[in-house]
């Protein structure tokens, strides 16, 4: 999508869902997220995701390794200095980076659509910046252990062909790795 949209969304993992929703808030830009059976009863209290977050939360995405979740999401943090953040929640639902996760540096008026998936390892997170062409896909992993390895200046270039490349999908890859598919308008 082309952002500044309050999304749904969940996976499956360990008997239950993990579904993440906007939540209100000061600026109404919360992530609430919810764990459910799979006969969709609430399992314990909603928690918010991203506690520190004085701007609202955007184009929000979770994944899971198969015990723990990953939540990601874009905001404008620190007065238009655009982010991509992200925090860990565990499989109990307790939030394990209530400030968030910094996965990009602050980088002006930009807006990210990220999407998050497991590549049996890591969490990859993809993402694209929203402006004027070239818009040019990236990456960054993080571990289970909340390490962001490749930040900035070190993030995995996905493509950087001419014009746009954005709306990016990922999956998980049986055996390990992810796919990686997107909207590509260099044609065009």
């Amino acid at each position: 999508g082309l952002g500044l949209t309050y999304d749904i969304d969940m996976v499956f993992s360990g008997g239950q869902y993990f579904l993440v929703v906007p939540g209100g808030g000061t600026n109404g830009g919360r992530i609430l997220g919810q764990r459910v059976s799979p006969n969709l009863t609430p399992i314990g209290s909603p928690v918010v995701v991203n506690t520190y977050s004085p701007t609202s939360a955007l184009n929000f995405r979770v994944a899971t390794d198969g015990t723990d979740y990953f939540v990601t999401w874009f905001e404008n943090r620190y007065s238009y200095e655009a982010q991509v953040m992200g925090a860990r929640v565990s499989g109990g639902g307790v939030v394990l980076d209530p400030n968030g996760l910094a996965l990009t540096a602050a980088s002006g008026s930009v807006i990210y659509d990220p999407v998050v998936g497991w590549d049996g390892t890591n969490y990859v997170v993809v993402y694209h910046t929203y402006g004027l062409p070239p818009e040019d896909l990236f990456a960054v992993r993080v571990t289970r252990a909340g390490q962001v390895l490749d930040y900035d200046l070190d993030r995995i270039p996905i493509s950087s062909a001419p014009r746009r490349q954005n709306e990016a999908a990922i999956d998980h890859v049986p055996g390990g790795g992810t796919v990686i598919a997107w909207k590509d308008d260099r044609h065009a």
